[in-house]
């Protein structure tokens, strides 16, 4: 599974368009990801993993309480 895929699979359950890096469509709710890849755990000078930093941003109305969202949010994007 790619990096796409699990926050896709993450995301999708809060029923809201779930984009990398760019949103083009008109829904008031929505979830932006982006993120960075680099080697780490060297060996040989050779990476033998791949470390991600993923940014994930929820853009809602101003005034709407989405704390909750967020929480779970946390909870399922660490759970995956």
């Amino acid at each position: 599974m790619t990096i796409n895929e699990v926050i896709l699979s993450a995301l999708n359950i809060f029923n809201n368009p779930v984009e990398f890096e760019v949103d083009q469509g008109t829904e008031k709710i929505y979830w932006v990801f982006n993120y960075t890849a680099m080697g780490a755990d060297y060996g040989d000078d050779q990476p033998n993993h791949e470390k991600y930093f993923v940014q994930v941003h929820l853009f809602a109305p101003l005034g709407l309480n989405v704390t909750d969202k967020v929480k779970k949010a946390k909870k399922a994007l660490v759970q995956a």
